[in-house]
This record gives structure tokens, C-alpha cells and sequence, in this order.
């Protein structure tokens, strides 16, 4: 979410912005507190030595505007196959929940998914999916602490029958979630994983 990503639109051409108007006095936009910032490198200069925003404005990956509503998208996957040696079950994807409004309250419906294969018998593959409601709340820091509001249960039933037995759940861990797997007993097998939260709705 540190990254800044640009929307553009003719001025006064819709959505929030904001026309130019008469005077030498600079134009502001609106912002959401704690998701959308004004760029102050992306301005239009004025012959009077003003400038303006000129109906920019820059959002976080994902995020999407309907009036003054900011829809969030975020999302992330591994960054390289976890490897599930083990019958027990195995980290394979820590998210760190960071860019939220600090000293808040939030609710989150996560979904995430575990592809799993076997190791050296690839057709035998398949994934699991999962979704569940999280609650959030922030500190004065802007660390989040995650609560699951019910147990999660994965979605098997795509699996194929060489991999029956494995599963995959989610727990809170420090600033954040883990996706974690389970191989089919005996099995060694490969994993990845994504997550995807579509809005944090601030229930502050």
C-alpha cells in the first residue's frame, strides 16, 4: 500500500473533483482520511505563480471511488513455494495488515486460497478456498490485531483424490493474519497461497 497509484479525469468533468474557478487562490480536492492523499507532485502551474491540483489525486493500489466511498482491494500471495514436509500443519503465507486508519475499528470478509501439489506427480493437484470475517482494530500506531469472528472452514471438495486429507486454515498472528496448510498424511507436497480483501468497512 506504500506505493501511489494515479487516477485522472478531465476537471469538472465528474466524481468528486473540483472545477477551476476565478481568483489566484489554490484548489484543493477532497481526500479520505487514512486511504486517498493529494500528490503534490502531480500540480499544474498557473501564470499568476499558483498552482492546482488539476483534478489528480492518488490512491492505493486496488481502491476504487463512488462519491466520497472508498472501496479498498488489497490482496497478496506468496512469494515462493512452501514446501509441506511434514504431516503437521505449515505457515506458508504471514500478512502484515498495514496503511488502515489508526485508532479504529474495522470489519473485513477474507477469502483465501492454498494450491497444493505432489511433489513429482504434478497432475495430482488442486486448490482450496476459504472465507471468513475478520474483525480489526488499530492501535495509536496503526498496528492492526486481528480476531476471527467464526472458525474457518476450507473448501475442498476440488481437490483430487490423491490429496484428500488436506486442508488449510487461518489464525491471527502478530500485525496481522497466517494462512497456514496441511499435506495429506504421508504425501509430500508444494504450496502457495493468496489472500484478497475486497473493502475494510471502518466501524469505528
Amino acid at each position: 500500500m506504500s506505493a501511489k497509484y494515479c487516477r485522472r479525469g478531465l476537471i469538472g468533468g465528474g466524481g468528486s473533483f473540483t472545477s477551476i474557478a476565478a481568483g489566484n487562490s489554490n484548489i484543493a480536492l477532497n481526500t479520505v482520511a487514512g486511504v486517498c492523499s493529494i500528490s503534490s507532485s502531480l500540480k499544474t502551474n498557473l501564470p499568476n505563480a499558483t498552482s492546482v491540483q488539476a483534478s489528480e489525486y492518488t490512491l492505493p493500489p486496488g481502491c476504487t471511488t463512488v462519491g466520497t466511498i472508498v472501496s479498498v482491494f488489497r490482496g497478496g500471495q506468496t512469494a515462493a513455494d512452501v514446501n509441506l514436509g511434514a504431516d503437521a500443519s505449515t505457515a506458508v503465507l504471514p500478512v502484515v495488515i498495514s496503511a488502515l486508519a489508526a485508532s479504529s475499528k474495522f470489519n473485513a470478509t477474507l477469502g483465501f486460497r492454498s494450491v497444493i501439489w505432489q511433489g513429482g506427480t504434478e497432475a495430482n493437484s488442486g486448490s482450496m478456498d476459504c472465507v471468513v470475517d475478520l474483525y480489526i482494530t488499530t492501535d495509536g500506531a496503526a498496528v492492526a490485531t486481528v480476531v476471527l469472528q467464526t472458525l474457518p472452514f476450507a473448501e475442498t471438495s476440488r481437490l483430487p483424490i490423491a490429496l484428500a486429507g488436506a486442508t488449510m486454515t487461518v489464525a491471527p498472528s502478530a500485525g496481522g493474519f497466517t494462512i497456514s496448510a496441511t499435506r495429506p498424511a504421508g504425501i509430500n507436497c508444494d504450496c502457495r497461497a493468496k489472500w484478497w480483501v475486497v473493502q475494510f468497512e471502518d466501524i469505528t
